[in-house]
């Protein structure tokens, strides 16, 4: 089931990557892995809407989710 999927992927990617490293080789990790965790929000909440209202508010949550910085 997809939304299952995205649930495992989005406790993955929520996440910091290396925090206490600050170069560049770090910082372009933290980029891919953003990248990547704004994809499982996407992906998340797409799953919610199509479980239908029972998972709604799912959907919004993770379409008002704001990814860390």
């Amino acid at each position: 089931m997809a939304w299952t999927e995205a649930l495992s992927a989005l406790f993955v990617t929520q996440r910091g990557f290396l925090a206490d490293f600050d170069d560049p080789w770090s910082e372009e990790r933290r980029e891919e892995a953003e990248h990547r965790h704004r994809r499982v929000l996407a992906c998340y909440g797409e799953a919610c809407l199509h479980l239908g209202p029972g998972e709604r508010s799912g959907a919004e949550r993770s379409a008002r989710t704001t990814p860390r910085s």
